[in-house]
């Protein structure tokens, strides 16, 4: 038995022993006032309408920096057009010159896809996307949303997309519906930067 008792005391020994060094070993650390961690001093834009929002966080919020997503869209196009049917059989091609212009942040008008001098309403976002605003009209009292915009003639209205090509920055892809009173068509191609 006595056996037994020495060996509990030699282990309490023992693991008070350790504690102590382990206790005289840490010193507390003086804080600094100078601190520098690394990254905690650069920029990042802090605006969550903005592609690179939040890309280089941690850091001081800087907004001066942001990159809006109509900013890769804006320019001047030429679009090979290439137009279906509603059955989707292939009728023609025709090249278009389109311009984009940014109305804010997140918002653009397409001049020259109909001909004419009004501007179709595009709404982008930060992942490359570009989508066609939708008309909301109201009929005594009713709202009845269109699923597009007026076209060229208010029988037609158009709905649908355009991509930027994130490799190729001279470079996007589209994919508009036509629905007019003679049916309804697809336009798919690509535009390139003029």
């Amino acid at each position: 038995m006595q056996t037994q008792a020495a060996g509990n005391m030699y282990r309490s020994l023992v693991f008070i022993v350790m504690v102590t060094v382990l206790a005289l070993s840490c010193k507390k650390e003086e804080p600094s006032a100078n601190m520098n961690i690394d990254g905690l001093d650069r920029p990042y834009c802090n605006d969550p309408d903005a592609i690179n929002y939040n890309q280089t966080f941690p850091g001081k919020p800087d907004n001066s920096i942001c990159y809006f997503p109509t900013q890769p869209f804006k320019g001047s196009f030429l679009f090979k057009d290439s137009i279906y049917d509603a059955d989707n059989k292939f009728r023609k091609v025709q090249e278009l010159y389109i311009t984009l212009s940014a109305t804010s942040n997140t918002k653009m008008e397409m001049f020259g896809f109909c001909g004419g001098s009004e501007p179709l309403k595009i709404t982008a976002d930060r992942y490359y996307k570009a989508t066609m605003d939708s008309t909301i009209v109201l009929v005594n009292n009713i709202e009845y949303n269109l699923y597009g915009q007026y076209l060229c003639r208010t029988t037609d209205t158009i709905s649908g997309y355009l991509l930027k090509d994130k490799v190729d920055s001279n470079k996007l892809t589209f994919f508009f519906t036509v629905a007019s009173d003679s049916g309804a068509s697809y336009h798919k191609g690509i535009g390139i930067k003029q």
